[in-house]
């Protein structure tokens, strides 16, 4: 059981190392060269959270993608404390990166009464129970995120857009039952198991098991961005072996394939030369799929092949530069 290790692979441990989100930062820099100080410190409070709310601790001014390439805080991406310093504050309240850290040098958790000693001694840190780790508002305050409109001279409108809804997608869903953890963020992107788990390596003569525990496994459905960091670790500064990369993608196809979507396919009938298929997608997810990132789509690839494997028809295929072939 390391919770440092099953995040360490995850697009949380790895949010300010991104370059797919590098890049677009640097392009809408590149569009609106005028906004880059509020673009690059709107960006980081999200992917480099623990180093931007540090450097306005100092009132060191905006947090750029400069400050960031220097700043180790920084670079841990959406580290432990980004959740776990969470106060009630407001909670599920906020979005676009206005978050309510307490100020004291306490850490929350879910389970009562904590032994103090080894959190204390190794990190300085108190552990302190309080069952708003479990409310899915720790998410809310990154997990929508509206954005301010410009025309196409760079000024703004003074209107806002909705770049992102995750939790709102969420909080309008079934799955916002007010009841079961099973059905908010962490239900589903830390699945409780319910072994008897002891979740320090020290004082062993004075722990005592805890359960249910929350594996730290924080996957979505980006395969694709993992393989990539995996491929340049060294370059990008991943801390991440590659077993643990690929131990984190399989867990990513796998929520994919099972707590996704289903697919049904029937057949309806034939007319002259033409047969006629019924498609039912069902979301399983507890938002909108896909969810987050506005360029992110989904497609459905539909081919008839023939016995000796001659293709008849398709459509919907992906090809080497990821369009979709035929699409206008």
């Amino acid at each position: 059981m390391s919770p440092v290790t099953y995040w360490r692979g995850t697009m949380m441990a790895n949010a300010a190392k991104d370059p797919l989100w590098k890049a677009k930062v640097s392009h809408e820099v590149a569009i609106n060269p005028s906004h880059k100080v509020a673009l690059e410190d709107k960006c980081t409070t999200c992917h480099a959270p623990m180093g931007k709310f540090s450097h306005d601790e100092f009132n060191l001014g905006p947090y750029s993608m400069a400050d960031l390439e220097i700043d180790s805080l920084g670079q841990d991406g959406v580290s432990c404390l980004s959740c776990h310093k969470q106060s009630t504050e407001n909670l599920g309240n906020e979005n676009s990166g206005v978050l309510h850290f307490i100020g004291a040098p306490v850490a929350y958790g879910p389970f009562g009464k904590p032994f103090e000693a080894p959190m204390q001694d190794l990190a300085g840190i108190l552990p302190v129970y309080s069952e708003h780790i479990n409310d899915a508002g720790v998410c809310a305050g990154c997990h929508t995120l509206l954005t301010e409109s410009v025309d196409l001279d760079g000024n703004l409108t003074g209107t806002t857009f909705v770049e992102q809804a995750t939790y709102h997608e969420w909080l309008n869903s079934a799955y916002d039952d007010g009841q079961s953890i099973a059905t908010t963020c962490q239900g589903c992107h830390m699945p409780r198991i319910e072994d008897e788990v002891v979740i320090s390596a020290n004082y062993p003569e004075l722990l005592f098991p805890r359960e249910p525990y929350a594996l730290h496994e924080l996957v979505g459905g980006n395969t694709f961005m993992l393989k990539i960091l995996k491929q340049n670790a060294t370059t990008l500064g991943v801390a991440a072996s590659d077993e643990v990369m690929d131990s984190t993608i399989a867990r990513t196809l796998k929520m994919l394939q099972q707590q996704t979507l289903d697919l049904d396919l029937t057949f309806g009938t034939f007319s002259n030369d033409t047969g006629f298929f019924s498609v039912r997608l069902e979301n399983k997810a507890g938002h909108k799929f896909p969810s987050g990132y506005p360029s992110r789509r989904a497609f459905v690839e539909f081919g008839v092949i023939q016995n000796d494997g001659d293709t008849l028809f398709q459509s919907g295929v992906l090809q080497s530069d990821f369009e979709v072939a035929g699409h206008d």
